[in-house]
């Protein structure tokens, strides 16, 4: 089976490019596989021509099209207009329209398209979707528990729709159940949503980390009391799987993509978007029920292991290759 892929040049920063890097190291190696450097590429005999992210589709690819040609899908942000507080809203409504008049043109010259949530799947008209589960590598062995701060980690690109506004609420809700509680960053965001996120933050116990190497989080995991996605909308959260498999309780808000995963109290917890005091109550809850929420991260590791390991995905892109 011959694929041609096609991917974004530079470092991840997203999760769509930590996924792309996934595919490159793990599924091309599995096909008779190539990555796209040049428009005569296109001019070989593919059984697909997979773009691994839409939103970064080369014009030479696009142009040519075909029944061969498979789209990923990442996000069905640009289906409807923003509905949640941000400093540049009016320019966002503006991006939607521009973004949903060009990404309907780009589906409509795809043969097939791959999403990775059910949510994604839900917003999309096209003939032919399916849906691959994304995939994490599963380190093994235990986190110290000696070194868990009383911090919990953001991190992701795109802050004021991952929920900064609720969540920094939230924050100075649960100050007064754990006054030594410190929020973490993580991301290389924006620069006009960067200063209004400071600025909102001002006086409150919040860190902005900027980007992060690989390493770097894996440091970050290993230390946070838990990992939080109050997003008001998501496609599904990459690092809500980094951190599941890494034992690493999350939070995250009922938006879409995250309830696939996160089951409340079952393998996290689930709170509504946009609710600070749910969202405070669930932040307090990592330090007063550290048992509980250990049962409930084991759980959300196998959850991990069974469905979103590495191997899982690659299985599942060949099936859809196929």
């Amino acid at each position: 089976m011959r694929i041609l892929f096609v991917t974004a040049k530079g470092r991840p920063i997203t999760g769509a490019s930590i996924y792309a890097r996934l595919v490159i190291e793990h599924v091309l190696p599995a096909v008779d596989g190539a990555v796209y450097a040049k428009p005569r590429d296109l001019d070989d005999r593919w059984d697909a021509i997979h773009v691994l992210d839409g939103k970064r589709i080369p014009r030479p690819v696009w142009k040519r099209g075909g029944d061969n040609l498979i789209l990923d899908v990442h996000d069905h942000y640009w289906c409807s207009p923003p509905d949640f507080p941000a400093p540049d809203r009016a320019l966002r409504l503006l991006a939607q329209k521009i973004r949903k008049r060009h990404f309907e043109k780009v589906l409509g010259r795809a043969g097939r398209v791959i999403v990775h949530s059910d949510a994604v799947a839900a917003a999309l008209s096209h003939r032919s979707v399916l849906k691959v589960n994304l995939g994490v590598p599963i380190p093994s062995g235990r986190r110290a528990e000696e070194k868990k701060r009383h911090a919990i980690l953001l991190a992701g690109r795109d802050l004021f729709r991952k929920g900064v506004v609720p969540l920094f609420d939230a924050l100075r809700i649960a100050l007064d159940a754990v006054p030594s509680l410190e929020l973490l960053l993580a991301g290389k965001e924006y620069p006009h949503a960067l200063a209004g996120a400071k600025l909102l933050s001002a006086h409150l116990p919040v860190r902005f980390l900027g980007e992060r190497t690989p390493e770097e989080m894996d440091t970050l995991y290993e230390e946070v009391a838990g990992v939080v996605l109050p997003s008001w909308i998501e496609a599904f959260g990459m690092t809500i799987l980094e951190a599941m498999a890494r034992r690493v309780p999350v939070i995250a808000t009922d938006c879409g993509g995250p309830a696939e995963v996160v089951r409340h109290r079952v393998t996290g917890q689930l709170v509504p978007p946009g609710d600070s005091r749910a969202l405070a109550e669930a932040m307090v809850t990592l330090f007063r029920e550290k048992r509980l929420v250990a049962s409930w991260a084991e759980a959300g590791r196998d959850l991990v292991a069974r469905r979103h390991s590495i191997d899982a995905m690659v299985s599942g892109m060949i099936e859809a290759y196929c």
